[in-house]
């Protein structure tokens, strides 16, 4: 009984990695990250080929001006390689708002039919405002993500970047399912 713990931390970081995987095959670090300002602690993952999702609530997300970082803690760091995201593989941002405050901000990797969803923080939305991330409709990210529609051209976007107050009342729409 004792080692239960154990047991379970070694199923979840070998029996749950495909969606983890297919982002660190890509994104994969070649450095060892020294995350300084840890902006969330939670992550969920689900892609196109997948119908399950992927959640960690053992990770360290960190914002750089233009990469997202992510490591693990351990026992998972063990399992789970670092990670850093390039904006510019980031077709798209999206809010998924749920009860209370709590609130995830999504990034859609296009490349690899990925929605990566970092938990609860408004330091990502900045990050998508200034990397110039559209704020992608939730038809729109449905479809791409469940019936692999093709994304539509970024430049159809081009719009929403007029001003920060245009921007955050297209996140609130977002929040919304709009």
């Amino acid at each position: 009984m004792k080692y239960l713990p154990i047991l379970l931390i070694v199923l979840a970081g070998t029996g749950c990695g495909d969606h983890y995987d297919r982002l660190e095959e890509k994104y994969k670090s070649k450095v060892p990250l020294n995350i300084e300002s840890v902006q969330s602690n939670s992550i969920s993952i689900v892609n196109q080929q997948h119908t399950s999702i992927f959640n960690s609530d053992f990770v360290i997300v960190g914002v750089g001006p233009q990469h997202i970082d992510i490591s693990h803690y351990y026992p998972l760091k063990l399992f789970f390689g670092d990670v850093s995201v390039p904006s510019k593989d980031v077709y798209g941002c999206s809010i998924s708002c749920f009860k209370n405050d709590m609130r995830n901000t999504n990034l859609l990797l296009a490349d690899i039919g990925t929605k990566l969803s970092i938990k609860n923080t408004s330091a990502l939305v900045d990050w998508c405002w200034s990397n110039k991330l559209p704020i992608v409709p939730y038809k729109v990210e449905k479809d791409w993500l469940y019936k692999q529609v093709s994304l539509p051209n970024r430049s159809e976007f081009s719009g929403q970047f007029k001003s920060r107050d245009e921007y955050d009342y297209l996140v609130a729409r977002s929040c919304n399912g709009y």
